[in-house]
Parts: structure tokens; sequence; C-alpha cells
């Protein structure tokens, strides 16, 4: 008699925990690419929504300082309980195994978040703004890393027998202090290389570090190649980075004509310093650098990380898109300057197929598949459809769009990732619009496009007939807006605490869209919104430029800053 009354509370019981189960499994729901499913729309199940979360600064392992630190949004997974993100970023100058472009794992549940591993993926520092895919069933990470070989001799003024190798310094007011060029007073000194080996046709970057030991040292740093400015900056305090002045610059095209195959070349830095209150200034790296990316799979992620292979990418140009997988496809685009490729790489036969339109680079701009065609757009404002396989490459097929020419407005560059929700491509352009299409097997018809308040690199985040997007006006203002998925696509402003060019994560809970999201300035922080009355839930301290956006798993919400501080909120 008692195992028959027993039944039907075990049965019950039984319900009980599926549907416990079927809750924890959407509450711990993994994130494996950017905006966190192949769809790319970043609605997440659980995240904190009162007004003082648990939040945590880790400092990613580095060397030195700069302001291209954290520049893509992690990818997250939870295991047994456990929350994990794993982040690219740049540790910046390679010595002793550090810097350059490095993979980490983060434990963000253990009772002090913190780094389980890192690995160097890059041999050399660089921005890393391609956020990775992570393999959830075969235990591995797909990271497309952008790296530069360094080109230039003695970057770090290596001194030898007293004096400086390789590198002649033009001022005669200047020491030589623990291989670093000390400069005095109101002075312009020059360094110049010579027999500096180059490869013309490739992206090139010059890069300085100078360490101010004052606050009222105003300077005019310059770059130039075989007679070529091939960089400049304009410096006063307010340009102060952890007590420094960079520059960090990629050639423009027209520079790029300066570049000569082989050791005829001479490199010029230029240091025009006024205003100086008395200190020194400290000049600590001339760099050249050259470009060399790749795409790598790391294995063992659940142990000690290995390379199972890369996979150096053509004309070496930065990967500046989010890597997209698809069966045993990945997807993902370059850019260099005016140029740029989208690729597929088959991983069964391996096999690499280029499109290149010679309309422009690929920044930011992921790709989306439905049925047999992917979609990515482009800068200079195009919308790209490829057949998925053989023809990928084969410009007889797909669709180029023009939007400025369907819209009939100026569009600027698309540096969005597209979202496909409910059988429509959204996703957003510089011009300051969203836009709307319906894929039509390959060959994409406008819906409709709606003007925002500013310039906009977000992938659109849709929750019911709303559509949410950040936008931004240069580094002091943004926000985000809402649209109207129907009707007159009216347009609202749901927040403005600064310039959003993060995509936004919306966790709705009890009627209410709580927005989640980053801002681009120099006092970048983490934020929740109340996206029905717009009022502020939450922020994280206030820190530095926080450009990429945030990841989210289990709960849990990661994202990165120039710093290298990785924040995890719970």
């Amino acid at each position: 008699m008692m195992k028959l009354k027993l039944r039907k509370p075990l049965a019950v019981l039984m319900i009980i925990a599926m549907v416990m189960s079927m809750g924890l499994t959407a509450y711990a729901a993994d994130w494996p690419t950017y905006q966190g499913n192949d769809i790319h729309n970043g609605i997440i199940n659980a995240a904190p929504t009162n007004g003082s979360p648990n939040v945590t600064r880790i400092d990613l392992p580095k060397n030195g300082s700069g302001w291209d630190g954290v520049d893509s949004a992690a990818v997250m997974e939870t295991r047994n309980g456990n929350t994990f993100a794993y982040i690219l970023y740049d540790g910046y100058k390679v010595a002793n195994d550090k810097g350059g472009g490095r993979l980490a794992k983060i434990d963000c549940t253990a009772s002090t978040p913190q780094v389980v591993w890192e690995k160097q993926i890059t041999q050399s520092s660089g921005f890393q703004l391609s956020s990775p895919y992570l393999d959830t069933e075969n235990r591995c990470i797909y990271v497309g890393a952008s790296g530069f070989n360094q080109k230039a001799n003695n970057d770090e003024l290596t001194l030898t027998g007293g004096a400086i190798t390789d590198w002649s310094v033009s001022s005669a007011g200047t020491n030589l202090e623990n291989g670093k060029v000390v400069v005095s007073g109101n002075q312009t000194v020059t360094l110049t290389q010579t027999n500096t080996n180059l490869t013309s046709g490739e992206t090139h970057r010059s890069a300085t570090g100078v360490k101010i030991n004052g606050s009222n040292v105003n300077m005019i740093i310059t770059a130039k190649l075989n007679g070529t400015i091939v960089g400049s900056k304009t410096l006063n305090a307010s340009s102060l980075i952890d007590g420094h002045y960079y520059l960090n610059d990629n050639f423009q095209s027209t520079a790029e004509s300066a570049v000569n195959t082989g050791i005829n070349n001479t490199l010029e830095f230029t240091y025009e310093i006024s205003g100086n209150d008395s200190n020194t200034v400290e000049i600590e790296y001339c760099q050249l650098y050259e470009q060399n990316s790749s795409i790598t799979k790391v294995t063992n992620i659940d142990g000690e990380p290995t390379t199972e292979w890369s996979l150096a990418v053509p004309n070496n140009a930065q990967i500046n898109t989010p890597i997209v997988k698809n069966g045993a496809y990945l997807y993902f685009g370059t850019w260099s300057g005016n140029a740029g490729t989208y690729y597929q790489y088959d991983m069964d036969n391996e096999e690499l197929k280029e499109f290149n339109p010679g309309n422009g680079g690929f920044y930011w701009a992921g790709a989306v598949v439905d049925g047999s065609y992917v979609y990515f757009g482009g800068d200079k404002g195009y919308l790209y459809a490829r057949p998925v396989g053989n023809n990928f490459d084969n410009n007889s097929e797909g669709s180029v769009i023009n939007l400025s020419t369907i819209g009939g407005v100026e569009s600027g560059n698309v540096r969005s990732t597209i979202s496909l929700v409910d059988g429509h491509l959204y996703f957003t352009s510089q011009g300051g619009y969203l836009w709307s299409f319906t894929p039509g097997a390959g060959t994409p018809t406008l819906d409709w496009k709606a003007q925002l308040a500013g310039t906009s690199t977000s992938t659109p985040t849709v929750v019911g007939d709303n559509i949410y997007v950040g936008y931004y006006s240069g580094f002091s203002a943004g926000g985000v807006q809402k649209v109207a998925k129907t009707g007159n696509h009216e347009v609202s402003t749901v927040a403005t605490p600064g310039p959003v060019q993060s995509s936004v994560l919306v966790y709705t809970n009890g009627g209410v869209d709580y927005l989640y999201f980053n801002t681009n300035s120099g006092t970048g922080a983490g934020y929740c919104f109340n996206g029905s009355n717009g009022t502020k839930v939450w922020q994280t301290p206030g820190d530095t430029y926080a450009l990429q956006g945030m990841a989210s798993s289990g709960g849990v919400l990661t994202f990165g800053n120039d710093y290298d501080h990785f924040y995890v909120v719970q």
C-alpha cells in the first residue's frame, strides 16, 4: 500500500525535477559566440537586477600598459555549476613569453574570481577585435588573432656599451638611463634608424611610448618612414594614460606607399616637447610593426591549453569580426584601411575560400547564416549575401546591396554583426541607422530603416516589439535607444550614460526589460538600466574605455576595458 501511495508524489517530484532542470538549463545557458547564439540576439535568462551586485575586477596578466587591452567580448559557459569566461586581449609588449595577443580563461564563480590559465596567441602586441568561438561539445575554442611582427631593431632602446645601438639620437640634451632616452626641458628630439627590413603591400603600424614625469608637458610625436609621415599625434595632459603618452596608429593607405621591400628603409621618430614643468620625459620604445594574422584552434581548454593548428590569413590584414561557426565552416572578415576580405574556412577539407568585393574592409561585421546563405555587412555601406559551401567565392552567386542607394541616405559603414530574428536581418550603420531586411534566399529586400540619435556599431537585440541598440557621438555622448519593430518604428531614448559602441544584452523579468551594456569613454563602466522607465539600476565603478560589450552565462556578466581590467558582475 505504501508503494502505491508513493507513486503520485514520486511522479510529481520527477516532474518538478524536470522543470527545475529545464529552468537550470535556461539559467546556465552557454554563450559560445558573440551575442550568445547563432542568431546573435543578445537575450539572456538571468542577470543581476538589484541595485548593488557583486563586482570583481581582475587584472589580466600583461607586460606594460596601453590603450588596446580588451577590445572584444568574451565567450562563456557554465559547467557543473561553475561559470567560466574566455577572453582574447592584448598583453602589450612581448618579453619572457608574456605580452602579445593572449587568451585567458576566467573562473567567474570561484570565491574570488580569478584567472585559471592564460596563453600567448601572437608574438607581438596589437588590437584584438575578434570575439572567439567556443565549441563546448568538442572542448575547444577558435581564436582570430591579429598580430604584428616587430621590424625595428632594439625597439626597447637596449643599451650596448653605454650607447643605444641601431638608433641615432639628434639632441645632445638627452641621457641614456636603463634602456630609455631621458629628455630634460623643452626641445625637439629625433631618433633615426636605417636599414629597416619591410615588405611592401602589407599593413604597418608605428608605435612609441613616452613616460611623463610631470603634469604640464605638451608633445607632438611624428613618425616618418623614408621621409613620409606615417603617424602623428598632438598630446597634452588630457592625453595621459597611466602617466604615458602613446602613438599607436596603422599607416593610412597613402603612407603605405612609402614602404620599400627589403632593407632600404629609414625610420624616424620626432618628439617636439613644450610647456615642460621642469621634469623629464623618458622615451621607452620606438616600434614599427608589420601585420601577421591567423585563426588558431586551442584544445584541452579544461587542462593545459594546447594549439592544435594555426591558419595564417592571406594578406595579413587585421581579423576584426567575431568568429562565426556553422557546421564545419568558420566565417570571419578582415580589415586593412580601405580594403578587406571575408573568408569561409572548411575545417573538414582544410580549404579557405575568399570573397573580396573591393568595396572596403570588414570591421566588427560578424556574419549570420540563414539556410544556404551567409549574410554580413561591410564598410562603405554594403550588405552581402554569399552561398554557403563551394560557391562562397563565386562572384556570380549571391548579391551585393548598396545601402545608400536602396535607402536613399548616407548609410555609413556597417560595423555591427547581423542578428536574425523571426525571418528578418537586423543591423546598424555608422550613418546612424537601424536596418531591417528580409533575407530572400540570397537576395535581401529592404523592410524599413529608422534613424538613430547618433552613430551606431551596435548589433540590435530584439525583444518582442522592441529593438534595443547603442549609439554614440565621439567619446563623450551616447546611450541606448529603443525602436518599435512594427508600425511607424518609433524611436525613443532609454539611457544616456555615455557613448555605447557595444551591443545590448536584455533580461526580461516581471514584464521589465533590463538592459546591460558598457560605455566607451575615459570613465567607461558597465551599466544596468530599466528599459521600461529608463532608470539606472546599477553601474560598475568608472574606469576607462570599454568598447565591445558584455557576455553572460549562469547569471554572471563579464566585460573588459583598455587597461586589461576584466569585470565579473553577479
